[in-house]
Order: structure tokens, then C-alpha cells, then sequence
């Protein structure tokens, strides 16, 4: 059964809290882990809704984590100019750019794209 409220799911994250950090479970911890973990996940994307970022904030995100700068993309956008259009907002990355992002990142290439 799913919690019904945000207290709840605190209950649930109290009790799965501690067997997420132990070295290795019985498989009733297991088990008992992987079906808590699953009500708090259904619970919390149900509650809470989450946003999803926008293509050119993942980028400048992802290119801050791995320390690119601009110029580190010219195999992806054909200019500076570009890739700095498309970082501000004002260009859509392109499906293929999708793809070959999502490729240098290892990530999902439905990051790179805007959805309606």
C-alpha cells in the first residue's frame, strides 16, 4: 500500500534509511528494501511532481561537472557562437546534438531535447 501522506513516507524512509547503508542484507532485508524503495519512489514522483530541467540548463550543468568550456563542444555545434546561443536559451539543440551529447555524457539523449 502506497503512504498517503508526506508523514508516511518519512516512516518509510526512516526504516529503509538504515538498510540502505548496511554492507550486505538478508534476502528478506532485500526484499523488504526493494518494496519499500518502490512505494517511496511511486509516492514521491505522484506528490511531488518533479520539474524537469531544461536542455540548455543540463548542459551547462553537465559541462560544469565534467570542466568543458565552450570550445570543448565544437565537435558537437559548428561554432562558439552556437554553442553559447544554445547554453543561454535562444537555440534548441538539434535531435542529432541529442544524440552525440548524450553520447559524450552518457546520458539520455531525451535530456538534450524540449519537450511541449
Amino acid at each position: 500500500m502506497l503512504p498517503r501522506s508526506v508523514k508516511e513516507n518519512q516512516r518509510l524512509l526512516a526504516i529503509v534509511g538504515p538498510l540502505l547503508d548496511k554492507d550486505s542484507l538478508t534476502p528478506e532485508e532485500s526484499a523488504l528494501t526493494e518494496v519499500l524503495v518502490t512505494l517511496i519512489h511511486r509516492f514521491e514522483q505522484d506528490h511531488y511532481k518533479p520539474e524537469r530541467s531544461k536542455p540548455h540548463e543540463v548542459l551547462a550543468y553537465l559541462m560544469e561537472e565534467h570542466d568543458l568550456r565552450q570550445r570543448d563542444l565544437l565537435d558537437i555545434f559548428p561554432t562558439r557562437s552556437r554553442v553559447s546561443e544554445v547554453l543561454r536559451g535562444k537555440r534548441a539543440i538539434t535531435k542529432p546534438q541529442a544524440g552525440m551529447l548524450a553520447k559524450r555524457f552518457a546520458v539520455e539523449p531525451a535530456l538534450f531535447i524540449d519537450l511541449p
